[in-house]
């Protein structure tokens, strides 16, 4: 997963998705669901920011999978985070509002204040209603 983030922070995303991938079957292996989530998580982030809105999209949704499973709220709004991202990346500002107040009201349930912010200062950004 450290590799994985390391790369990811120098735009090596090809890289990052490798580990990631690496960290993932790692965590199958050790039969950690939330580990297995995180580096799913990982995954549609590299996957966006490589530009395979696709595959993207397939990890988060698997992601938000995981996490429900195991019961991470918080990282369930951290993958409506990555799913409002991907709505932006891909010009769809409407779809990105919605996920944004999705994920904030996430963070606000688990009394998260630096996710909220982040939440609302992007919801601003996009001049959400």
């Amino acid at each position: 997963m450290g590799l994985g983030e390391v790369a990811r922070l120098q735009d090596d995303y090809l890289r990052a998705s490798q580990f990631y991938q690496l960290a993932r079957t790692l965590y199958e292996e050790i039969e950690s669901r939330r580990g297995q989530a995180t580096a799913v998580l990982g995954l549609g982030d590299a996957e966006r920011m490589r530009g395979e809105y696709v595959r993207a999209s397939h990890f988060y949704q698997l992601a938000r999978t995981l996490y429900v499973e195991v019961g991470n709220q918080r990282g369930q709004a951290n993958v409506f985070v990555g799913l409002a991202k991907l709505a932006e990346a891909q010009k769809q500002s409407t779809l990105a509002c919605e996920m944004y107040a999705v994920a904030q009201e996430g963070y606000q349930s688990i009394g998260f204040q630096h996710g909220v912010q982040y939440c609302q200062d992007a919801r601003d950004r996009l001049a959400c209603w």
